[in-house]
């Protein structure tokens, strides 16, 4: 506790105010306190009333909402870049409103920028932008709770493979961005998945956790994310997204 414990604070009621939704939300009060210790909170755009934020004030939000108290704007520095933002004079801010004036610009047709007509020329079609869909693994778990991860996941856009417990790192294992593990020994299976050469660097999400307790520890042997007991299928799958999105922009 102490003064970046305020600003933190200070960053909630501001990113709220940004995005109309907190930072971080769960359905119980143990799951909230170890998204706030361990979990990037997300894009105000991406959230709540999913509106474009002014980018100074977001940008201040996620800087006091650091996880590491030492990289937090002290108080001073919080209400000084505060009133930069709503004045416009930040970097951000400056940044956003050159970019605004070059859309603007854009707008004008040639003849008002006193430009020559451009000759029509043949383009090939446009290559499609969709992000293709990304498949994540689930070891280890029993075939009931496959079925009901495999359904929230693929609602939610994800292509899901299941893997014995005997077949960590099967022939589609180079595909796979992620690895779903039950609570239930966990400890042994981050070490066995972090040294696994086909899925080292995945990303690796620990769900069913029976205690908060147990999430620091899980962290600190590999964890990328932990959802408790109590998570919802829908939320677990709405956090791998987020997790695999954080991971691609990274």
């Amino acid at each position: 506790m102490g003064p970046k414990t305020d600003v933190y604070a200070l960053g909630v009621m501001l990113f709220e105010l940004l995005a109309g939704v907190p930072p971080f939300m769960a359905e119980g009060p143990m799951e909230i306190m170890a998204q706030h210790m361990f979990v990037e909170p997300p894009r105000v755009k991406e959230v709540g009333l999913k509106r474009e934020p002014h980018p100074g004030l977001e940008a201040l939000a996620r800087a006091a909402l650091s996880k590491k108290v030492e990289e937090r704007p002290s108080a001073a520095e919080f209400r000084a870049r505060l009133t930069e933002a709503l004045a416009g004079e930040d970097d951000a801010s400056l940044l956003a409103a050159s970019v605004t004036a070059r859309l603007s610009n854009a707008v004008l047709t040639r003849e008002e920028r006193a430009l020559p007509p451009r000759v029509p020329s043949v383009r090939p079609p446009a290559e499609s932008t969709d992000q293709p869909k990304e498949r994540v693994a689930l070891w280890g778990f029993p075939s009931a709770r496959v079925e009901a991860l495999r359904s929230a996941l693929s609602v939610n856009g994800l292509l899901v493979t299941a893997w014995a417990e005997d077949e960590l790192g099967g022939p589609d294992a180079a595909e796979v961005r992620a690895v779903l593990i039950p609570g239930d020994g966990a400890e042994a299976r981050i070490p066995s998945v972090r040294s696994h050469p086909t899925t080292k660097r995945r990303a690796i999400v620990v769900v069913d956790v029976k205690a908060v307790s147990s999430t620091p520890m899980l962290i600190r042997a590999g964890a990328s994310d932990v959802a408790l007991a109590q998570a919802s299928d829908e939320s677990i799958a709405v956090r791998v997204q987020k997790l695999l999105r954080s991971r691609r922009h990274a």
